[in-house]
């Protein structure tokens, strides 16, 4: 049996499900069968799922539709941007809701692991894993929840543009400024509309993709501040635009620079404050 409508509990403990279900991805793709990493991330899953038994009545469900993930009849609009990759690879493997019984294993979470990154086929059961069972029910519209969707395609978008920039700009190729002027462009007619919303969705932050989020939210933040200022919509673009590719410079930094911890090197900082030239 699984629960449609979900506590606030539930929801607050599906965030860390969805980031270890993400993280076990890119486990997956690094380390073979057996591998003590794949065991330590499919022992954190299976904790997650537990937790959510625990805080349910019910099998919890997740749903995947619209580009949005959802646990129960609850959108977790920030999960299914700063896990977009993870809705996006559900969505091409057909993976419309996916619901975990208390008999649930951690090698009924392997495959699904697989499942959801082409590995193997779609199934009706993994195991104790459900699959397709159930549909998404047509939702009425909470307060704000339109508009908050409307920003949320402008968002998506704007990763998406900004992963398209930074694969042609580490290729050589110059930056589309059209297909980013568009973004800009969308989310300056939604920051007017909503500013409130707007401003919440720069709160969104992602582990794998950290760059990008970043970016976006510098963009939005400048489109809502040119709106502050009663800037003309022209200028705002621009702006916002100056923000979106702040850092795409980024992309020709070492990984192990962009991604170190601790205090950085002289040569390390060096190749830091080029980037933006």
């Amino acid at each position: 049996m699984s629960s449609m409508t979900v506590n606030p509990t539930a929801i607050a403990l599906a965030a860390p499900f969805l980031r270890s279900l993400s993280s076990a991805r890119q486990i997956f793709s690094l380390y073979p069968d057996g591998h003590p990493n794949r065991q330590e991330v499919l022992r954190d899953l299976i904790t997650h799922v537990q937790a959510l038994h625990a805080s349910m009545h019910g099998d919890p469900t997740f749903f995947v539709a619209r580009h949005s993930i959802y646990l129960g009849s609850s959108l977790l609009s920030r999960e299914s941007l700063s896990l977009f990759r993870l809705v996006e690879a559900m969505e091409r493997e057909g993976i419309e809701a996916c619901g975990f019984t208390l008999s649930t294993t951690e090698q009924d979470l392997a495959e699904l692991v697989k499942l959801i990154d082409g590995h193997r086929p779609l199934a009706e059961r993994l195991g104790g894993i459900q699959l397709n069972h159930m549909s998404l029910p047509v939702l009425g519209e909470e307060a704000g929840e339109h508009d908050l969707s409307d920003l949320r395609r402008a968002y998506a978008m704007g990763l998406e543009v900004l992963r398209q920039t930074a694969l042609r700009v580490s290729s050589g190729k110059p930056v589309d400024l059209s297909a980013a002027t568009n973004v800009v462009e969308k989310l300056a007619t939604e920051v007017a509309m909503e500013p409130s919303s707007a401003l919440l969705l720069t709160t969104v932050k992602s582990y794998d993709e950290y760059t990008y989020y970043h970016m976006l939210n510098v963009g939005l933040l400048a489109v809502s501040l040119g709106q502050a200022l009663g800037l003309r919509r022209d200028q705002i673009v621009t702006l916002g635009l100056a923000g979106l590719l702040h850092d795409v410079g980024k992309v020709h930094m070492p990984e192990d620079v962009l991604l170190h911890v601790g205090k950085l090197s002289e040569e390390q900082w060096r190749i830091v404050q080029k980037h933006p030239v």
